[in-house]
């Protein structure tokens, strides 16, 4: 059954023209373009939310942060009130 399945796969393809082959690829690098352009902002929101501000404002710009975020708000929020121990 397989050998059937595969022989008129074979078939089909080999029924297409040059110009055809060419426009099926033209069709399918069109949309993995429009899917990068469509995608590629919530890639850049989700990366920059790890960023800290000096990592955003950065003038080389790069795309993973350097540090983890969550230990530099800590440690900053920890120096920025010393009288939330007594909390």
């Amino acid at each position: 059954m397989n050998s059937i399945a595969s022989a008129s796969e074979s078939s089909h393809r080999a029924g297409l023209s040059l110009k055809q082959v060419h426009v099926r690829w033209l069709i399918t690098l069109a949309v993995a373009c429009g899917a990068i352009i469509v995608f590629f902002p919530f890639f850049w929101m989700a990366v920059t939310s790890l960023k800290t501000a000096p990592e955003i404002q950065r003038v080389p710009l790069q795309i993973a942060p350097t540090t983890g975020s969550t230990s530099a708000t800590t440690s900053k929020s920890s120096s920025a009130s010393p009288s939330c121990a007594t909390c």
